[in-house]
């Protein structure tokens, strides 16, 4: 798992995942608060392992 990547990507993408999907600001703005707590987990979860 590279950590850079996990974080920086979606921020890199969301103008072209915005035109593809046809969402909001506010929608991605959620996605992007829903993803912060993912990417802990999966952090915390690679170290346990």
């Amino acid at each position: 798992m590279d950590i850079f990547s996990l974080t920086v990507f979606p921020f890199a993408a969301q103008i072209l995942v915005k035109g593809l999907v046809q969402i909001s600001d506010w929608e991605v703005n959620e996605m992007m608060e829903e993803r912060k707590t993912s990417i802990a987990e999966q952090i915390i979860n690679s170290i346990k392992q």
